[in-house]
C-alpha cells in the first residue's frame, strides 16, 4: 500500500493510503466496513470499460427514476467544479456524503479524475467529530446540517474548516440560522450549490461568506440559464445534462444568462384564494423574523386544504410545545402572508438522503392534531 501521497489520485481509509492500481486489484473488502466498500466498489465501477453510471434521481424535474449518466457528463462536471474552486493536484477531498446519492459519487470522480487525495469520513450529523486536529483538508463537502451540527458542537474544528481552500454545500437550502453562523465562523470561501442528478451535481455556486456574498447563484463554466413564462429555470449545458435544454422545477429571478436568485420551487406554490405564495420565499422572511428574537427551530409553511380559498397558509414548527407570543413576532409580514394557523411536531421527517420530507411531515402534523 502506498505511504505517502503524490499528484496521483489517492484513497485513504482510516491510516491505510491505496493508489488506483491497488484499488482496482482489491477482492477480500471484509477488512472494509459498508461505506469504505461502497466507495472501492464505485471507484472499480468508473474505472470499468462501461459509459455509464446508473443513478437514482432525487425527483427534483419530476418523479424520482433511475437514469443513466455518462461518464463523460460527469467527468465535465467535475473538471468545471475543480477549476472554479482552484483545486490541484494532490489537494485533499473529504467525503462525508453518501455515495449512494450523486453529490458522493461526484466527490470520488473529482479527486481520481483530477489527482485528489480523498479521505472517507463518517456519514453521519458530525463528520469531523473523530478527525485529528492536525489533518489538513483542501475540500469539504457537506449536507446543511452537518456544518451547522460542527459549527454548533464542534468549536475545535472550525480553525480545521478555515484552512479548507473551499466548502460546499448541497442536497437542501441552507438556513437563515447556518449562513449567520457561516459568515461569523468561517473565513474558508463557503459555498451554496444549485444542481441536481440530472445536472450531474452542481451547475451554480452561490458564495456565503466573505466580500463576495450576493445572494446569487453564479454559472460554473459552459453552463448558461434561461426561465419559461412560470418563471422556472432552464438550464443549457448539454455537456453536462446531455441534452440541450434542461426545464426544474425552481423559480429563479433570471439576473444574467449566467446569475439568477432561487426563489423556491414552483410546486411549493400556495394559491389561496387566488394569491400565489412562494414557499421558500416566505420562509426566508419567517426565519429572518424569528432568528431575531432568537427563536432558531426547524420550520416551513404550506398550503392547507381549506374550503373557502382552496389553501389556507399554514405554518408547522418542529416543537414540542408551542413558542409563545409568535404571532407577535410575524405581525409585520404582509397580511396576506401571514398563517392562519401554526402547528407544531417534535421531530421532522426526512428523505433517504437528509431531505426534509413535508409532505409526510405535514401528515404526521395533521394526524396529531
Amino acid at each position: 500500500m502506498s505511504s505517502t501521497t503524490s499528484s496521483t489520485f489517492q484513497l485513504t481509509i482510516g491510516t491505510l493510503n491505496f493508489d488506483i492500481k491497488e484499488i482496482l486489484t482489491l477482492q477480500d473488502l471484509s477488512k472494509f466496513n459498508t461505506l469504505e466498500r461502497q466507495v472501492v466498489r464505485f471507484i472499480q465501477v468508473w474505472k470499468n470499460p462501461e459509459l455509464s453510471v446508473t443513478q437514482q434521481t432525487s425527483g427534483s424535474t419530476g418523479v424520482p427514476k433511475e437514469i443513466k449518466l455518462l461518464k463523460s457528463q460527469m467527468m465535465a462536471s467535475a473538471r468545471s467544479t475543480v477549476k472554479a474552486l482552484k483545486l490541484i493536484a494532490g489537494d485533499k477531498a473529504y467525503l462525508s456524503v453518501h455515495p449512494d446519492y450523486i453529490g458522493g459519487k461526484m466527490m470520488i470522480v473529482r479527486a481520481i479524475e483530477h489527482h485528489l487525495t480523498l479521505i472517507i469520513g463518517p456519514i453521519i450529523a458530525n463528520p469531523l467529530k473523530d478527525l485529528q486536529d492536525n489533518v489538513l483538508v483542501d475540500f469539504f463537502s457537506f449536507v446543511p446540517y452537518q456544518l451547522q451540527t460542527i459549527l454548533e458542537e464542534s468549536a475545535a474544528k472550525i480553525k480545521m474548516l478555515n484552512k479548507a481552500k473551499a466548502i460546499i454545500l448541497g442536497g437542501a437550502a441552507v438556513s437563515n440560522t447556518l449562513e449567520q453562523l457561516i459568515k461569523e465562523k468561517l473565513t474558508a470561501p463557503c459555498y451554496s450549490t444549485y444542481g441536481m442528478t440530472e445536472t450531474v451535481s452542481h451547475v451554480a455556486l452561490k458564495r456565503l461568506n466573505g466580500n463576495l456574498v450576493g445572494g446569487v447563484f453564479h454559472a460554473i463554466a459552459g453552463v448558461q440559464f434561461a426561465i419559461n413564462a412560470h418563471g422556472c429555470l432552464i438550464i443549457y449545458a448539454p455537456h453536462i445534462t446531455n441534452v440541450a435544454a434542461l426545464l426544474t422545477n425552481d423559480v429563479v429571478r433570471l439576473i444574467s444568462p449566467t446569475q439568477f436568485e432561487w426563489l423556491g420551487r414552483h410546486d411549493f406554490i400556495i394559491n389561496s384564494g387566488g394569491i400565489k405564495i412562494q414557499a421558500e420565499e416566505l420562509e426566508q422572511r419567517i426565519g429572518q423574523l424569528l432568528n431575531e428574537q432568537g427563536i432558531h427551530n426547524n420550520f416551513f409553511v404550506f398550503g392547507k386544504a381549506h374550503e373557502k380559498w382552496g389553501e389556507q397558509l399554514t405554518l408547522l414548527i418542529e416543537a414540542s410545545e408551542p413558542i409563545m407570543a409568535i404571532e407577535s413576532y410575524l405581525k409585520d409580514l404582509p397580511k396576506t402572508k401571514r398563517p392562519k394557523q401554526i402547528y407544531y411536531l417534535d421531530r421532522f421527517l426526512y428523505t433517504g438522503n437528509d431531505k426534509l420530507n413535508r409532505a409526510d411531515s405535514i401528515r404526521a402534523a395533521l394526524s396529531a392534531h
